[in-house]
């Protein structure tokens, strides 16, 4: 079995998360936004299978670093969620629980 090249690996998750930031922000409403951000966090949720499945002490920096990475990749689908909200005229409580499921993300 040919061995993965992690650098190709990460490189083509980063193009394709790109694309799903790019279909949440040009949906045209916001249930539209969230559909888009299912399936940015169902890509997310196998970008940390892949993390899991790398843990080793070989690849501790690697493994802390894309943890670090993925935490910033779902708080920026919450912020594109954000700003779509506020686009469409939500509710502010449904802005306000995206926020605080973004800053969960932050910290």
């Amino acid at each position: 079995m040919k061995a993965l090249n992690n650098m190709k690996f990460i490189t083509e998750a980063t193009t394709q998360f790109g694309i799903w930031l790019s279909r949440i922000e040009a949906a045209e409403s916001y249930e539209r936004a969230k559909q888009e951000a299912y399936g940015a966090m169902g890509y997310l949720d196998c970008m940390t299978v892949y993390l899991n499945a790398m843990i080793d002490k070989e690849n501790n920096d690697f493994t802390g670093e894309l943890s670090v990475v993925l935490d910033e990749w779902h708080a920026s689908v919450y912020q594109k969620l954000v700003d779509k909200a506020v686009e469409t005229k939500q509710e502010h409580d449904v802005v306000w629980r995206l926020l605080e499921k973004r800053d969960e993300y932050l910290s």
